[in-house]
């Protein structure tokens, strides 16, 4: 048991992160979301076709990239859960904590190849300590 005390800390962790975000869910958009989202009409899609999504990708020009990815899932959470902010805002803390759990993965498989290559004295129990550390 005492060795999954590391990965119970960081579901923990992940818990404590959601309820500390959880208040702001209920608010409006902010800063560049209205330019982003809320005015940006090929967001508002109401078919999932690769030509609507396509157009929802390439719809700001700003930066180098335009942000597609970006636009495309915003367009995708419009399409799934309606133009109000919470919808976006509890997407986005659920990319943010799913990032969180990809960061622990993979600070344990690169710690893991460390260890194995340069440091067999590291144990699996320090590996998930420091992979904790990390990620959270």
């Amino acid at each position: 048991m005492r060795h999954y005390l590391p990965i119970l800390l960081f579901v923990c962790s992940l818990v404590l992160a959601f309820f500390c975000y959880r208040p702001g869910l209920n608010g409006g958009f902010l800063f560049d979301d209205t330019v982003n989202i809320v005015e940006n009409a090929y967001l508002k899609i109401d078919t999932l076709d690769t030509a609507s999504l396509k157009a929802a990708g390439i719809s700001m020009r700003g930066g180098i990239s335009g942000r597609p990815i970006s636009m495309v899932s915003f367009a995708l959470n419009y399409y799934l859960a309606g133009p109000a902010a919470y919808g976006f805002k509890l997407t986005n803390l659920i990319i943010h904590l799913l990032n969180g759990v990809c960061i622990f993965v993979l600070s344990m498989l690169v710690l893991g190849v460390h260890r194995r290559r340069h440091a067999p004295e590291l144990s699996p129990d320090r590996l998930r300590w420091i992979s904790l550390a990390v990620a959270s």
